[in-house]
Formats: structure tokens, C-alpha cells, sequence
């Protein structure tokens, strides 16, 4: 069943000892999960927030066993390295990092060993891996990695006073006693070393998170504790550590813990382009037809997507597509329709019928078309083809009592893009499509709006003026705030939206109001107005324009020159 979060609506307290810093006393309830493992009853789990350290924790601290059949088994596997293994979060911090090659690095709960493969590969990093879990043997036998198959003791004295690096991403959560393994990871170091730690942040765990991402924060079942910026610089500093850097990226945290503050890069194209040339090697250099070819290929198509690399993005699109043909006996170019049973059936049999991570493929090959020039009326339904698969992995996931996060916004902007598409096609149901999409992920109003804007854009854009008009009155947009004010919004979505709604109101059709055009053209060309000696811009121009036509159509008296 699909984890249920519930939150209290009058205060619970539960007296206990906090994991995190040991005190002792009554702890807040901060929510319920309620969630069941396949072939198991529903069971309800609390997460509690301690007052004093502010870290946030499950009342039940049982450790999940990592290396049972349960870990690896039912899809998981697949889905890991297809698609859930946030690998940007494990590598970026690393690619921050500016020791030289040759350093010693340790990675502690490494997994299939996505960042010891980036260390070793794109940083000369000489290292190790620890880790209990069978996708650690994978990991070991796929890229060739040393990683030891177990968990790291309390005392190490082997390990002691080795490393110039230590790492341990998205693993303090899944510890009994995050202060004693921060300490353990602290004693590993160098008098020089750093550690570099990422956790999910716990100050996320809130109502106003998107479901999928909220439940992959909670993992119940399998984290147990959850560090907030306050908690876990904290907990460093108790282990020793005398200079911290502590960042968000994204729903996790990222710290930086040395005993002299650590040199970073900032560079974002230098760190872009170590992680892009290393994922785009690997990916080369693994089968991509198997679920880790399948997954780099497509996190490469992904990337180079977002840096509009045409190229490199008809490479792995076309390698894909090869992959589909050799695993799936499908044409990833031609495909029309999911099989039926993948709207049903267990993420396992997923896996078999086609990729885990459809919807982000062809998600992204749209992209990739539309920067290539492809015209948006006829892609529709591939967007809409990309939510349904996303959709299909979100009900497998939740069979298992899991969530992911990618697949629900996937699902959500895809047909929100469809619906740019549908704009441009002309489509006369273009309101009750708007209408389909929802609100989007965590409630988040101003991005439907802005694609709202955006679809009353491309249809007149493409001359759809009465549809245009149908829209703005039924969505709202007509009389947004915004769209009625005497000033141009800053937003170029609903600026450009704002003329947009200013040549409706300058055609010769039921509901369009020329003075109304006057007052939005006007505040355009008040907010672009080019400066002394500036040259004007086309905006400007064309507002200057449509101004003086709504002032004729109107009997409106101005100055015309």
C-alpha cells in the first residue's frame, strides 16, 4: 500500500530518549505514517521531534536488516539504478572538493558505489567502500570498485587515521546512533582530512512538502533518524569537527566538517562538466540494455538536455532506443501505448515490460525535439504517453511501500507541457485540459499559473484568438491580479501573458474589451521603455502598437506620436 502521512491535530507527547543527543524527556509528535510491507499488515510508525536538538526520529528505532533478500529483491534493485539513486547529491559534493588526486577516500554506506566510482574515476581518489547490502556485491562485480560487504563497526582501528577523504551520503538517517558514527567517521580521518556528509533534511518534514518527495524522506522502515540544519551542525561540532559548512541541495542537507575551514569550487560549469564527462563515460562503457546502462544513459540524456547539448542528447536518445529494441522489443521513437498490465502490476514486472524510467525518457526526448525545432502542436501525446508511464512507476513504488518523488513531478510537468502543446494545436477543450492537471506537486499554485500564462501564449501565438479568449475567462486568467493592474509584472510568463490578453482584447470577438487592451499595453510599454539613446526593444515596439490600435478601437483621444 502507498505510506499515508497524517499529521496530529492537537499536541502529542511521548516521553523518551532522543537517538540523536541522548536527552531525556517528553518529545512532540510530529506525524504518523501508516504503510505496509508487501505480505505484511499495515503498521502505523510516529516520528517524534526532540526539543532540545530539534532532530526529528522515529519512535521505533529498529535497524532494517541491509542485507536480507527483502533489500534487493521485488524491483528495487532495478528501480535503484534506473532511476532512484539521486546521483547529483551523492556526486556534487565531491566534485566540490579540490584535493588533489591520489587522496585517500572512504566511503561509508557507499551502495552500488556511484560515488566511489566518481571519486576514484573523475577525482584519481584512491579508495573504499563499506557497505552491508547486497547491491554492494553488484556494485562491486559492475564497475569494479573495492567495497567491503559489511557495516562499519563503532571501533575501527584499521581505518583509523587514514583518509584525506571520508564520505557517507544519505547514511547517518539509517543509523542507530548518528553522534558515535560521526565519531567513528571522524577517527578515520586525517589530522587534514574531511569529512563530507549529505542526510535528508528534516526540516522538510513538513505539510507543505510534495507527497512523493515527503515519503521519500520518511523511507519508513528505513531511516530512522532525521538531522536538521540546527541538529547535525551540531552533532559535528560534539564530534570534534572545528570547521563546518552546512548547505541545502535540495531536499537534503550537504556539510563540509574539517578542523580548518575547506577550500571549495564554485565554479557551476567546471562542476557540470565533471560530472557530465563522467557520467556520459560511464554510460558509454556499460551495456545499455541492463538496468545500469539503462539508468546512466538516461540521466546522461537527461543532462545534456539541460545544457541544450543537442548532440550529445541525440546520442544517448539513439542509444536508448537501441536498449528498448534489444530488451523490450519496442521502438522508443515510435512508441504509442503502454502495455495494459503496466498500469497495475508489481514494480518487478515493470521492470520487465519496459524501462523503469519511461516517463523521464521520453520526457526528456520531447525536450530534446522542441529545442531541435520540433513544432509543439504535435507532441501532445508523447507528453502525455511520459505521465502515464511516470504514473505507472509511482503505483509499483507504493506497492512496496515507497514514493518517488522524480516520477510525481514528472508525471505533473509532462502534462502541463502537453497542455502547451494542446495551446498550440489550437485544442478546443484547451480549459477542461488546464483544468485535468491539478494543482501540481505540494500545492504549488504559482507554477500552474505560470503554465497557465504560458498556454494562453501559444495559442495566440499560433492565431487561436477565440480559444485564447474561452481560456483566459475560464481559467481566471482574465482577471488574475496581475493581468489587471495598472504596472507589468516582472515575471516574463505573465508579462508576455499580459500582452497576450492585450491582442485578444483588440479582435473583433465576444468579450474583448479595447480599453481594457489599452491599459495592459500601456503598462508594458511604461515597464520596457528603453533608456536615452537605447534602442527600443521589439516588445516595446509591438505594446507601442497594440496601445494605439485599442486606443482607435476604443474612441480613446492620445497622443500619437
Amino acid at each position: 500500500m502507498a505510506p499515508e502521512v497524517s499529521w496530529p491535530d492537537r499536541e502529542q507527547f511521548r516521553r523518551m530518549v532522543c537517538p540523536n543527543c541522548a536527552t531525556r524527556g517528553l518529545k512532540p509528535v510530529l506525524l504518523s505514517v501508516r504503510f505496509a510491507r508487501p505480505g505484511e499488515a499495515p503498521e502505523v510508525r510516529r516520528v517524534l521531534r526532540c526539543p532540545e536538538c530539534t532532530c526529528p526520529f522515529y519512535e521505533d528505532q529498529e535497524l532494517p536488516d541491509y542485507a536480507g533478500e527483502a533489500m534487493f529483491a521485488r524491483g528495487r534493485c532495478a528501480f535503484y539504478l534506473q532511476q532512484g539513486a539521486g546521483l547529483s547529491v551523492i556526486t556534487r559534493p565531491l566534485a566540490q572538493l579540490r584535493r588533489p588526486p591520489g587522496s585517500a577516500y572512504l566511503e561509508i554506506g557507499c551502495g552500488f558505489g556511484f560515488g566511489l566510482d566518481f571519486a576514484t574515476c573523475a577525482k584519481g581518489f584512491v579508495g573504499i567502500g563499506l557497505d552491508p547490502g547486497r547491491v554492494a556485491a553488484l556494485g562491486r562485480e559492475q564497475l569494479g570498485l573495492d567495497i567491503e560487504q559489511r557495516l562499519l563497526g563503532e571501533d575501527e582501528p584499521a581505518l583509523a587515521g587514514r583518509f584525506d577523504v571520508v564520505m557517507a551520503a544519505e547514511t547517518i538517517e539509517h543509523v542507530p546512533s548518528p553522534g558515535a558514527f560521526v565519531r567513528t567517521l571522524r577517527r578515520a580521518l586525517r589530522p587534514d582530512g574531511v569529512l563530507v556528509l549529505t542526510t535528508p533534511d528534516g526540516d522538510a518534514l513538513s505539510p507543505a512538502t510534495a507527497p512523493g518527495g515527503l515519503v521519500g524522506l520518511l523511507s519508513p522502515g528505513l531511516h530512522l533518524t532525521f538531522q536538521t540544519a540546527t541538529s547535525l551542525r551540531a552533532a559535528l561540532r560534539q564530534a570534534g569537527f572545528r570547521a563546518v559548512t552546512l548547505r541545502r541541495d535540495g531536499s537534503s542537507l550537504v556539510a563540509f566538517a574539517a578542523d580548518r575551514e575547506e577550500p571549495l569550487l564554485a565554479d557551476e560549469a567546471a562542476l557540470r562538466a565533471a560530472y557530465r564527462g563522467w557520467l556520459e563515460g560511464r554510460a558509454s562503457e556499460v551495456a545499455a540494455s541492463g538496468d545500469l546502462g539503462l539508468g546512466l544513459a538516461g540521466r546522461a540524456l537527461w543532462e545534456a538536455v539541460n545544457d541544450a547539448d543537442l548532440k550529445t542528447a541525440g546520442h544517448f536518445a539513439a542509444r536508448l532506443r537501441d536498449a528498448c529494441r534489444t530488451r523490450f522489443g519496442f521502438d522508443l521513437e515510435g512508441v504509442a501505448a503502454l502495455p495494459e498490465e503496466a498500469r497495475h502490476c508489481s514494480l518487478e514486472r515493470l521492470a520487465e515490460l519496459l524501462p523503469l524510467g519511461l516517463g523521464s525518457l521520453l520526457y526528456a526526448d520531447c525536450l530534446r525535439r522542441l529545442l531541435g525545432g520540433t513544432p509543439r502542436a504535435g507532441m501532445a501525446e508523447r507528453l502525455l504517453l511520459a505521465a502515464e508511464a511516470a504514473d505507472a512507476l509511482r503505483r509499483a513504488t507504493r506497492l512496496l511501500a515507497m514514493e518517488d518523488a522524480l516520477s510525481e513531478d514528472i508525471a505533473w510537468t509532462s502534462r502541463a507541457e502537453a497542455l502547451l502543446c494542446a495551446a498550440a494545436a489550437g485544442a478546443a477543450d484547451l480549459a477542461q485540459r488546464a483544468e485535468a492537471i491539478g494543482i501540481g506537486p505540494g500545492g504549488e499554485a504559482e507554477r500552474r499559473e505560470s503554465y497557465l500564462a504560458r498556454a494562453l501564449v501559444e495559442a495566440v501565438n499560433a492565431g487561436h484568438y477565440r480559444i485564447g479568449l474561452a481560456f483566459a475567462e475560464a481559467t481566471g486568467l482574465q482577471h488574475a491580479p496581475w493581468a489587471v493592474a495598472d504596472a507589468a509584472p516582472r515575471d516574463l510568463a505573465r508579462r508576455d501573458a499580459m500582452f497576450c490578453l492585450g491582442v485578444l482584447d483588440v479582435q473583433d470577438l465576444p468579450g474583448a474589451e479595447p480599453a481594457r487592451g489599452w491599459r495592459r499595453f500601456a503598462a508594458i510599454e511604461q515597464a520596457v521603455a528603453p533608456g536615452p539613446g537605447e534602442e527600443p526593444p521589439p516588445l516595446w515596439q509591438a505594446a507601442r502598437g497594440g496601445r494605439r490600435q485599442a486606443a482607435a478601437m476604443s474612441g480613446r483621444v492620445e497622443d500619437q506620436a
